[in-house]
């Protein structure tokens, strides 16, 4: 058995530290769910930077809704562990419940972009940014 990395958006690199905890050898999926890209406003232009960039890092594509096609990956690779990258999303957050439920997951956190007081606004990328720049930029994490 090997252990099994299920990305999402707010982890496409491969610096980011669920690779490492998995390690080497670790099978590496995404699963392409449209109903989650449309609850989450996802446009086109969105989808094919996700696309290109999985593309990139030579990761495993699989179509369909996330709470049918996970248990069929789990019965698929009988992986001994899946490690997920942490996310602020509450959509992703259900996810990693559902995972919870139906094997040994470990949620991995990455070193946080900025500290923000309230959640952002995840369904646009420049409205996110807009609040984001001026902590991000700033000195000592405090805004301007």
């Amino acid at each position: 058995m090997t252990d099994l990395v299920i990305l999402n958006e707010d982890a496409l690199r491969w610096t980011h530290p669920v690779f490492a905890q998995a390690g080497a050898g670790a099978n590496c999926i995404f699963i392409w769910d449209m109903t989650y890209f449309e609850a989450m406003q996802c446009g086109l232009k969105r989808q094919v930077f996700l696309y290109e960039t999985l593309c990139e890092m030579d990761v495993e594509i699989y179509g369909g809704v996330f709470a049918d096609v996970f248990p069929q990956l789990i019965a698929q690779y009988a992986p001994s562990t899946v490690f997920v990258p942490y996310s602020v999303n509450p959509k992703l957050k259900e996810r990693h419940a559902f995972m919870a439920q139906n094997c040994d997951t470990h949620i991995v956190k990455d070193e946080a972009f900025i500290v923000a007081d309230e959640l952002p606004d995840l369904r646009r990328f420049f409205r996110y940014w807009n609040k984001a720049r001026k902590l991000a930029f700033s000195y000592n994490g405090i805004g301007n």
